[in-house]
């Protein structure tokens, strides 16, 4: 057929299909499909690719399966098919894509296959909804975007090769046991940009590489190594949790990587716990720790550090380095903002001895972060950028304190140390 093809389907007292599914179709135009019945069933296959017109089913006894060996695409809504929606493009090489981006209505789980042939080459997949949530359920592409106007959760695993981007106006939800995310993932909860965030919960089988995500919580859990991607940031306005027991979790973009992480972005004290081998985070600004395991070393870069359960690293015996990304600037200005004065002198705050109880490791290392350079706001680095421990008490049991002095980043900065108890000048402990 090279034109467009109309079909509809109605009966009020039982089924009303729509099945054109032999393998040898090939519209040429875009195909429209309508039921209206009890119980209704829409299921189209072309050979090759196939442009989808108005497919429309309001019954709560309905489904949709659309196969395709070229590119799925769209020129209008689709709605309803509560009983779920299945889309499958089979193709030897990969190109073909699913292109679901006119703005939907599905009612039902949505499935994506972009490798219906099981060749193992994966086409990208897009997928709006504007009418409400998006239930997925198998998806199986390379590259990945789905874009609902409510939450988005899944009934299936996912397997996605390459990128993956959820945007929506509430919750997301993906914990199936059997998901894998090859590629970076992007989780945005706050879609329209209105501030009003929700909860966002992800797992993999395997390793999880996250891009940007904006969340009111965030929960993580993995079978593998926890990473980042430069460039992008991870904002938390609550809790998180992170879940990687017995392999490496690296959250820490800084100014030059860019996309800095701000865990507990509006500052109410919601802790970030984490299980994990060798640990390292940075936040930008202050960092608020809960009960938290890591079973190698742990690192940590942040304006202040705020211990609220005990942090055990190394099983008691490992090293925990605590990196002040403070910068005292030669601009008073500035130094007022960022720095306090103990006993007469400006250091930068970590943390105080309640935070320091807290601290379950044989090392503990304190020093001015010297990775990336001073803020461009006109100020410079002081030859002396001191870091201080706050009102600790001579009795705080820990095992080795390390205060390093050396300039390990090679930046030609003094770094300088003070230990304070509040009342009687700098003190050893």
């Amino acid at each position: 057929m090279t034109g467009t093809t109309s079909l509809s389907a109605t009966n009020a007292g039982s089924a009303a299909n729509i099945i054109l599914d032999d393998t040898g179709n090939d519209f040429g135009g875009a195909v429209s499909a309508v039921t209206s019945s009890i119980v209704s069933t829409i299921a189209l296959v072309d050979l090759n690719a196939i442009t989808l017109g108005t497919i429309s089913s309001p019954a709560l006894f309905s489904t949709l399966s659309v196969t395709a060996g070229g590119t799925i695409s769209d020129t209008v809504a689709i709605s309803g098919f509560a009983l779920g929606s299945t889309f499958t493009t089979e193709s030897a090489d990969g190109s073909a894509a699913i292109e679901l981006d006119f703005g939907h209505a599905f009612t039902g789980t949505v499935t994506l296959d972009t490798d219906g042939s099981n060749n193992g080459d994966h086409g990208n997949a897009t997928l709006v909804e504007t009418d409400s949530a998006i239930s997925l359920g198998t998806v199986d592409v390379n590259d990945l975007t789905v874009t609902g106007a409510g939450t988005i959760d899944q009934t299936a695993a996912h397997d996605v090769e390459g990128t993956a981007t959820f945007n929506a106006e509430g919750a997301i939800t993906l914990t199936n046991v059997a998901n894998d995310y090859s590629g970076s993932v992007n989780l945005d909860s706050d879609r329209d940009g209105s501030g009003v965030k929700s909860a966002v919960s992800i797992r993999d089988a395997n390793a999880l590489q996250l891009g940007a995500v904006d969340a009111l919580s965030l929960t993580v859990t993995t079978g593998g190594a926890l990473t980042d991607t430069n460039g992008s940031s991870i904002v938390v306005s609550g809790a998180t949790t992170l879940t990687a027991t017995g392999f490496d979790i690296v959250l820490d973009n800084n100014t030059v990587t860019g996309g800095e992480h701000d865990f507990d972005s509006d500052i109410t004290g919601d802790a970030l716990t984490f299980s994990g081998a060798n640990v390292t985070l940075r936040d930008v600004d202050q960092l608020s720790i809960g009960a938290s395991t890591a079973t190698g070393t742990f690192t940590a870069t942040a304006m202040d550090f705020d211990i609220d359960g005990t942090l055990t690293v190394g099983g008691g015996t490992g090293t925990a380095t605590f990196l002040s990304s403070r910068f005292f600037l030669a601009d008073p200005f500035f130094a007022f903002l960022n720095s306090t004065s103990v006993d007469g002198n400006t250091f930068s705050v970590i943390m105080t001895d309640t935070d320091l109880a807290n601290i379950d490791s044989g090392t503990a290392i304190f020093r001015q972060d010297t990775s990336v350079a001073a803020p461009a706001d006109g100020g410079v680095v002081s030859a002396a950028v001191p870091i201080a421990l706050i009102n600790i008490d001579s009795g705080t049991a820990i095992g080795d304190v390390v205060l390093e002095t050396t300039d390990t980043a090679g930046t030609g900065v003094d770094v300088s140390f003070g230990i304070s108890n509040g009342s009687s000048g700098a003190n050893a402990l």
